[in-house]
């Protein structure tokens, strides 16, 4: 898949991209993990605050 992307290039030049590249993906994956983690905790919060005003009926 990178082998047309990288053609033509010297093994320095290949090596700096793949760097850039895998910090790039790095960088991406946490993104959606921070995302996904404030989502979770915005949620619970929420939920925690609409159990704690609600009124418990015995």
């Amino acid at each position: 898949m990178f082998n047309v992307y990288l053609e033509g290039m010297s093994t320095l030049q290949r090596l700096q991209k793949l760097q850039l590249l895998r910090i790039r993906r790095i960088n991406v994956v946490r993104m959606i993990k921070d995302t996904f983690l404030i989502t979770l905790g915005v949620a619970a919060a929420a939920f925690g605050l609409k159990v704690f005003y609600c009124p418990t009926v015995f």
